[in-house]
């Protein structure tokens, strides 16, 4: 039967030595493109959550100027006889419409546009039957609940506004007036300059907009840090592959029908490791599972590792457990399981004599000795060593399969890094994106809701500069509370990424100059955005901002 034969075991098949079941999650190429695709999922859920946060903050203040700059239509409106709810599911209706183009449009040419980008890396280190997209149903699942979470957090944000009778609508609000706190009270704040008290007293004043701009800073630095920390983790996971760990130049591949006297001829020749890589049943307390088993030779070609990227020496007894695979299957160092070859009916006991850690290949690793002592038959797959070799140098040895240089595996290495690469630039580019869009917003606010502010120090004398240096200080210290509330945010999403990934093991870093750069960053928008706000200060009309004072 076809169709019940791939949930069969091995026992339950009449297979003879020169045949191997595997099954398929388990084959290390569809475990390795499965891991990818649970890589990509992991920061394709993730990192859509800080988007859609910093997305309805930019709804969120869109929504409070729309409302403080027509408030003598709402108020006229209301005179009118125009009903609260009626007004209210009228501005309501503006968050709704909105998001719902934006989100069916992302959701209609994502598919269709960003899978485009990583295909042709993939497409060239995978073999699939065809590369194509397909929507899936929690798109709009998606869609549906962005625009529900847009329209809930626009109407708490207006209600109030709803709630005056007409003739306090109809004029401009009111700035608020703050008691004294006990901190303007004391003798630290008189030795303060007028900016940083006037700045202390508009954030009092003004707490919702002084906590979107906390919100929305943090949000660019969680995405800035979560992008600067990929980007370093795959570098750092390149390195440790092939200098840490490999520390040979060329890789031969023996063709199956190659005999054991000639691997051992080819060992004699060159100063080399013979390596056997297989699949292994493992039973463990909790579970059975067969895992990828690499059987070394004692040398100095292929090391270990053990945590913090220390050099491990290869156990002479019992088996060394990849970190990934001994957390997944709960194994400590210490513990016994037994292991069998997949088609073998009886197991042996070997004990776990170390964890290890490899930044791409989660499994069991054992030397060639204590493998042949268990009774099982060592048979390479392949040889490495420290020789300079190409492809020419066995153009007619039928025994060989393929050479392969340091070069050419760092080549093919940086290949499948590639698509995640491209993500993180993807990411890179949004955070930017809307870093501008939620600061400047922010910024448009904030001159809105200070108009008679604004107009009164110019009729006082002050300049467009002062007036902009004032409200870039704010940023800037503003910037300062979310960069820093951002940090662990930030080194918290990348565990969770880097967790998910069952075939990569990465350490997550955050380096001082990555946190330097990513608050550079944040500080190069907040100057660019106050350059354009200088002529928008400038535009401030004093007359017309004074009126409501009369």
């Amino acid at each position: 039967d076809l169709h019940s034969f791939p949930t069969r075991r091995s026992s339950d098949l009449q297979l003879d030595n020169n045949f191997m079941l595997i099954p398929k999650d388990t084959h290390v190429s569809v475990a390795m493109f499965e891991g990818e695709i649970n890589q990509h999922k992991s920061m394709g859920s993730t990192f859509p959550l800080v988007f859609l946060v910093v997305g309805l903050l930019t709804m969120v203040t869109t929504m409070i100027r729309i409302i403080n700059k027509q408030r003598i239509q709402i108020g006229t409106m209301k005179a009118l006889g125009f009903k609260d709810k009626v007004l209210v599911r009228h501005y309501i209706s503006y968050p709704i419409v909105i998001t719902f183009l934006g989100a069916m449009l992302g959701a209609i040419t994502g598919p269709m546009v960003l899978p485009k980008l990583f295909y042709p890396s993939m497409s060239s280190f995978y073999t699939l039957p065809f590369w194509d997209t397909k929507a899936d149903f929690t798109s709009y699942i998606v869609v549906i609940f962005t625009v529900f979470l847009a329209a809930f957090f626009s109407y708490f944000t207006i209600r109030k506004n709803f709630r005056e009778n007409p003739a306090q609508t109809l004029k401009p609000k009111e700035v608020k007036e703050n008691r004294a706190s006990f901190f303007e009270k004391s003798f630290i704040w008189k030795k303060l300059g007028f900016s940083t008290r006037w700045n202390i007293r508009d954030m009092r004043r003004n707490k919702l907009r002084s906590l979107m701009a906390i919100l929305g800073i943090m949000g660019s630095v969680v995405l800035t840090l979560s992008s600067f920390g990929i980007k370093d983790a795959l570098g750092d996971i390149t390195k440790w592959q092939f200098e840490d760990l490999q520390n040979y130049e060329t890789k031969i591949v023996f063709q199956d029908k190659a005999q054991d006297s000639y691997k051992y001829e080819m060992k004699k020749k060159y100063p080399s490791e013979l390596v056997q890589e297989t699949a292994i049943e493992v039973q463990m307390p909790k579970d059975k599972k067969i895992v990828p088993l690499t059987v070394l030779e004692e040398g100095k070609y292929l090391r270990l590792t053990f945590d913090m990227k220390k050099i491990a020496t290869l156990p002479k007894e019992g088996i060394a457990f990849s970190r990934k695979l001994a957390e997944k299957y709960d194994i400590k160092k210490g513990d016994e399981v037994k292991i069998k070859s997949v088609n073998e009916k009886k197991a042996v006991s070997v004990k776990v004599n170390e964890i290890i850690r490899d930044p791409s290949k989660q499994g069991i690793t054992i030397s060639a000795e204590e493998y042949k002592k268990l009774g099982f038959e060592f048979l390479p797959d392949y040889i490495v060593t420290s020789e300079i070799l190409s492809e020419k140098d066995f153009k007619n040895d039928e025994n060989i399969s393929k050479v392969i240089s340091k070069q050419e595996a760092l080549k093919d290495w940086n290949e499948l890094l590639k698509s995640i690469k491209i993500m993180n630039y993807v990411l890179m580019s949004g955070a930017v994106f809307l870093s501008l869009i939620v600061l400047y917003n922010l910024g448009v606010l904030a001159i809105s809701e200070m108009q008679i502010e604004f107009a009164t120090m110019k009729v006082l004398g002050f300049q467009s500069s002062v007036l902009k240096n004032l409200l870039l200080r704010q940023n800037i210290f503003l910037s300062i509370l979310g960069f820093l509330l951002g940090i662990p945010l930030g080194r918290m999403l990348l565990n969770i990424m880097m967790q998910d990934s069952e075939n990569f093991d990465m350490y997550v870093n955050l380096y001082p100059m990555n946190l330097i750069l990513s608050y550079l960053f944040v500080l190069c928008v907040i100057y660019v955005i106050s350059l354009i706000f200088k002529f928008k200060i400038k535009k401030v009309n004093m007359v017309s901002a004074l009126k409501s004072t009369d």
